[in-house]
């Protein structure tokens, strides 16, 4: 297991987590509503995790490359209006297929309740 992986669960309950994976240079994890990022520090405290509520997914690309995939994840203007860009190796595909999955069946019922609400 990464560094990153490792301050992931130190710093997110595991219970929680539905799926995690490994990026280049973060941990990615879902719960039930957030998308978390964890990228290890040099010293433990340096650390940084982010969170985004799936509450505020506006949109979702995922782009694969035989070498680095790509997956940008936008979120809503009440969340920053932030496009997340991670990419993943190869051999971390299955689990960003899991979380790629998940967030597109998110993103559809979201567009889904937004469409009864008009």
């Amino acid at each position: 297991m990464s560094k990153h992986l490792d301050f992931l669960f130190e710093e997110v309950e595991r219970s929680a987590i539905r799926v995690s994976a490994e990026g280049f240079g973060l941990a990615v994890a879902l719960t039930e509503d957030q998308l978390i990022t964890a990228k290890a520090g040099i010293i433990r405290r340096w650390g940084k995790v982010e969170r985004f509520p799936l509450s505020s997914l506006v949109a979702l690309r995922s782009m694969p490359n035989p070498s680095a995939n790509l997956l940008q994840i936008q979120f809503a203007e009440g969340s920053g209006g932030r496009v997340l860009t991670i990419m993943y190796p190869p051999e971390s595909t299955a689990a960003f297929d899991q979380i790629i999955g998940f967030l597109q069946g998110r993103l559809a019922a979201q567009q889904s309740e937004d469409a009864h609400e008009r």
